[in-house]
């Protein structure tokens, strides 16, 4: 069990989300259950923010799609996530309603914190990959590693471990992150 998770009740749709005071914690639904977090580290915001201007900036650039960072729900079937960072591919915008994500995003982002790290590696992640989000990368601010997952046969699988390393990935042609600036303070 997730030290930060919080049940409150026996079972959560995505309508209670409206429900609850805007504190500043995230919420998420996973098979009914609520999951409260709080507010994330200022490492965590930092490594966010890095990798969020590499990622616009290849974005505007190829016009691939849309890229969201939190706070935004992500729909998948009755269960409600709010990744650190997703990307909709073009191919992919039907899944854009005027409220939320419908749907997988083609890639989702999560950034550890020592409260998230068992549910974004755990159920998270079982549950993207039940909902068919291609592509998740894991990144971890302390040990400064990012893990690469791609869907294959209903499964992520790590396809790879990058510290300081150039990441690139087949969902977006031309991106080469350079990791170091993602770590940077």
């Amino acid at each position: 069990m997730v030290a930060a998770q919080l049940r409150l009740r026996n079972f959560y749709i995505y309508e209670d989300l409206a429900t609850f005071p805007e504190d500043g914690k995230r919420r998420e639904i996973l098979d009914g259950d609520l999951i409260v977090n709080p507010a994330p580290i200022l490492k965590h915001q930092q490594v966010l923010q890095n990798l969020n201007r590499i990622l616009d900036a290849h974005m505007q650039r190829t016009g691939a799609g849309n890229l969201f960072f939190a706070p935004v729900d992500v729909r998948l079937g009755d269960n409600v996530f709010e990744p650190d960072l997703l990307v909709v591919l073009k191919d992919s915008r039907a899944r854009l309603t005027r409220a939320f994500i419908e749907g997988p995003p083609d890639l989702v982002v999560e950034i550890l914190s020592p409260s998230t790290e068992e549910w974004d590696r755990g159920r998270k992640s079982a549950a993207y990959a039940r909902g068919g989000v291609r592509e998740y990368w894991i990144l971890d601010p302390e040990r400064r590693q990012l893990e690469q997952f791609t869907l294959q046969e209903g499964a992520l699988v790590r396809v790879g471990l990058f510290g300081a390393d150039t990441l690139t990935t087949a969902l977006l042609p031309g991106l080469q992150v350079d990791l170091s600036r993602v770590w940077a303070d």
